[in-house]
């Protein structure tokens, strides 16, 4: 996942690296748009965070929802694609996790209920807190030889490249 601090530095890394699937947090509409547009991407948009993906993407379903609970201000998204990769059936997720250990929880419970749902090849974009509770007991692992942000299931370690899926 690359957070969307500088423009130059988001657009070198998209140039650079040609991912299939990339995610971006903190970033706004219109400059999800460009960059869906500079690129030629098909992207979801939920809660300041952005998915990426060219035509190996095969999107069957797109997802987007607000994390619970519906009461704060500064909702986080959750953006779940399923389709399929080269006629591989997968899914991709992003979305961003509250500090604060109490609105934390709520949003973890949340994402794992939806994890759980998807079956098969998963790739998560997502900054997990260190703990007991995460997503490993459903099969992912962290990429973390390319970046720190991304969890797979069922792929190759060789397959998830800073930040980009690559099958």
């Amino acid at each position: 996942m690359v957070h969307s601090g500088s423009s130059r530095k988001l657009t070198a890394f998209i140039a650079e690296r040609t991912p299939d699937v990339f995610a971006v947090s903190e970033i706004q509409p219109g400059d999800a748009l460009a960059i869906a547009t500079r690129f030629a991407r098909q992207w979801a948009y939920r809660g300041r965070q952005a998915l990426f993906w060219n035509a190996r993407l095969t999107p069957v379903e797109i997802v987007d929802q607000y994390l619970p609970p519906a009461a704060f201000a500064n909702r986080r998204g959750l953006i779940v694609v399923r389709g399929s990769i080269d006629g591989r059936a997968c899914s991709v997720a992003v979305t961003h996790l509250h500090a604060a250990r109490s609105r934390r929880i709520p949003e973890l419970r949340f994402l794992r209920t939806m994890l759980r749902s998807q079956s098969g090849p998963a790739v998560l974009f997502a900054s997990l807190p260190p703990g007991r509770i995460g997503v490993r007991d459903l099969g992912f692992r962290e990429a973390r030889a390319q970046t720190p942000e991304v969890w797979i299931r069922e792929f190759e370690s060789g397959a998830v490249c800073a930040g980009a899926l690559k099958v």
